[in-house]
């Protein structure tokens, strides 16, 4: 029999201390039960106050001897923090417009396929999942240079993009400019049932756009990664099946290479973006409910029909 732990996590969609068994759940932002914390982390089940953004709560209690937990809907719905992200979301459109039109030599295939489904999730709304390889830290935002302006600027239609925590999440001024940016940190080795994967569920559920990258971490090679599982459960537990859209590219690689001391980008590289069409999950769950396929089945159907796609965007446009 496993052994239990005596220790506690926040969890950030449900605003309470919780415990939980580590045999059955990964423990991810764990606060040991020390002298320390038996003061400052509560019973399981407690309300604790809003704090947002604050997602690196063990770091924060060490540090500051308060106990936060951030926002289930990790923005401030007010005038100010919207007039600030759309601030953040205008300077961002704006650089990877730039960069895309004139700063890169930019191909761009299948272009009106994602533009197109966002204007009509307006009148329909459903909620939408793109995934794309992962070959350069300027993947997003840079990425999305290629949509018009209109979309860009429309916060209901901009992405919300999941990221590394340890790598973006590092400092409040980081965590609250990215966050503006409508950006969700994601904890690496964490598993798929992590708190920050509920909140992408829960963006899905407001028919909302997210954006991530299977492959978990930046592959400069030919080759794709192996596709984490992360995908398939958003897939699978969103209340409304959403449309996935595989998008692969190539040359970003070139702009920020990973061999080089100092990370400056190169400017005048060719890209190329092709945008595949859209892939629709829901026959492939129904009928996985109907003939009771195990979980895991279902997940690593989906995952390797996305990696799939990809790889054949990759083999059809690729040099």
């Amino acid at each position: 029999m496993a052994t239990v732990h005596s220790t506690y996590w926040l969890s950030p969609s449900r605003h309470t201390v919780v415990s939980r068994r580590s045999d059955v759940f990964p423990q991810v932002r764990m606060v040991p039960r020390t002298k320390v914390s038996q003061r400052l982390v509560p019973r399981a089940g407690t309300k604790v106050p809003f704090a947002a953004p604050d997602w690196d709560l063990a770091v924060r209690l060490a540090k500051t001897r308060k106990l936060m937990a951030p926002r289930s809907d990790w923005t401030f719905q007010n005038l100010i923090w919207r007039f600030s992200s759309f601030v953040v979301l205008t300077l961002v459109a704006m650089i990877s417009k730039l960069f895309m039109c004139f700063y890169a030599d930019t191909e761009v295939v299948n272009r009106d396929t994602l533009v197109d489904i966002l204007d009509d999730r307006v009148a329909k709304p459903r909620p939408l999942i793109t995934v794309a390889n992962h070959i350069s830290a300027l993947d997003d935002p840079l990425l999305w240079g290629f949509l018009p302006m209109r979309q860009l600027l429309d916060r209901e239609k901009v992405r919300w993009c999941l990221a590394a925590r340890e790598l973006l999440f590092t400092n409040p001024i980081a965590t609250t400019f990215f966050t503006l940016g409508q950006t969700m940190p994601l904890l690496r080795g964490a598993g798929i049932f992590q708190p920050y994967l509920d909140a992408a569920i829960e963006r899905l559920n407001r028919n909302k756009w997210v954006h991530l990258f299977p492959e978990g971490k930046i592959f400069q090679t030919s080759d794709l990664g192996r596709f984490r599982w992360g995908v398939a459960r958003l897939v699978m537990e969103a209340q409304v099946t959403p449309i996935v859209v595989p998008i692969w590219h190539s040359g970003m690689d070139k702009v920020m290479p990973m061999s080089r001391t100092f990370h400056v980008p190169i400017l005048g590289q060719k890209l190329k973006v092709v945008v595949g069409e859209p892939l629709d999950f829901t026959s492939l769950l129904a009928r996985a409910r109907a003939e009771n396929w195990p979980v895991t089945t279902t997940r690593a159907l989906i995952a390797a029909n996305i990696k799939a796609s990809i790889k054949l965007l990759a083999k059809e446009h690729g040099d």
